[in-house]
């Protein structure tokens, strides 16, 4: 397509409301040297900030790329409708959104499903350093995540889900493994669990690590756990939420009493 014909197209859209401002900026400056790919990208930016109900501030990011439309298994977190999402962007929070958490590029997807471009509904990558948090909200639960990028840190910059976070933090992170089936790229979506107690996050696969992480406090998990008939399960991190709960308790309690 030439520039004259692309520019024609990107007027039309301009003429009928959700691109107009840009159509005009192109208009003032239609000796600046950019190139096709230049244009249609800063136009989708423009159609996209236009036609969403939100700021410029909230579409700062870069157009999506749905690498595993043909997967029958996606590296994304919840591929179906049965979830909601809200986020705190740039100090703004926004409810009753369509985000995707894509597991395997760790990246932060909005969707707007009246914006449609191409026959498919635009999505855009969000700039990560303005996501405060984001919520997925799915049959009851509440997924709450953070990007974590502590210096000393043992983990990676990236998006994890904190189900809790008192005197204790637990970190979850949803990774990818990719394969090729039939010539296509499939992925699995897997978790690693991390515990702070203090003095950074540790990854821990199963009770026995999680319990020795505690170090001179193992002991008082071992009757936390067993005192209260809890199920310690990977599969249900609430168990783990509950047991540092109830640790957190008798370390306020401690400090209490003691002065």
């Amino acid at each position: 397509m030439t520039t004259r014909s692309l520019l024609t197209i990107l007027l039309f859209y301009g003429l009928c409301g959700a691109g107009s401002a840009f159509a005009q900026s192109i208009a003032q400056n239609q000796s600046l040297p950019l190139n096709e790919e230049e244009i249609q990208k800063a136009f989708l930016r423009a159609y996209y900030s236009g036609g969403s109900g939100f700021t410029s501030d909230l579409v700062f990011g870069q157009e999506y790329y749905a690498y595993h439309s043909r997967s029958n298994s996606k590296p994304i977190l919840f591929d179906d409708d049965l979830y909601t999402s809200s986020i705190i962007f740039d100090g703004k929070y926004y409810d009753n959104i369509k985000l995707q958490y894509d597991a395997y590029t760790d990246e932060v997807v909005y969707i707007d499903l009246n914006l449609f471009l191409n026959f498919t509904s635009y999505q855009i990558s969000l700039n990560k350093d303005k996501i405060e948090m984001f919520s997925l909200y799915r049959l009851g639960d509440t997924l709450n995540f953070y990007r974590i990028d502590e210096g000393g840190s043992n983990l990676e910059p990236r998006f994890y889900e904190v189900p809790y976070q008192g005197i204790t933090r637990l970190a979850i992170k949803y990774y990818c493994t990719a394969h090729i089936e039939k010539t296509i790229e499939q992925f699995k979506i897997r978790k690693a669990f991390f515990l702070d107690t203090g003095d950074g996050f540790y990854r821990f696969r199963g009770k026995r690590q999680f319990i020795k992480l505690f170090g001179a406090g193992a002991d008082e998990i071992r009757s936390i756990i067993d005192e209260n008939d809890i199920r310690f399960s990977l599969k249900d991190p609430s168990s783990i939420v509950t047991i540092l709960k109830k640790y957190d308790q008798l370390l306020l309690e401690s400090n209490i009493a003691g002065g």
